[in-house]
């Protein structure tokens, strides 16, 4: 299920299904954009996607679970900073790890 845009919390992480990213720090605007990190031919690098329910050919995310409040601010997600790159990354990390754990403890209960 999508979270529509009117409940998306600015500066918080998103876990997104989109075109290019797979987690984005929602940044409001008159779009509703995510900054998330796109790998494209191996190169990684910040990149924003819009919301979906904007509509028009724009809008290629749907946000289907809230993360967490990031630490930055407005004016920092606006420059784009590797700090940024840095703290997605390893929230992207966190979040796979929690996930594979989660699966093996789910198997693990399932062969007893």
């Amino acid at each position: 299920m999508r979270i529509p845009h009117n409940e998306c919390k600015f500066g918080y992480l998103y876990k997104i299904f989109s075109r290019n990213l797979r987690f984005g720090i929602f940044t409001g605007g008159d779009y509703g954009g995510f900054l998330g990190i796109r790998e494209k031919f191996g190169y990684e690098y910040l990149f924003t996607e819009y919301h979906y329910d904007l509509g028009g050919h724009c809008g290629t995310v749907s946000p289907k679970e809230e993360i967490c409040q990031s630490p930055f601010t407005e004016e920092q997600l606006d420059n784009e900073s590797s700090e940024i790159f840095e703290w997605l990354k390893q929230k992207e990390n966190e979040y796979l790890e929690c996930q594979k754990s989660q699966k093996q403890t789910n198997d693990i209960e399932l062969d007893v």
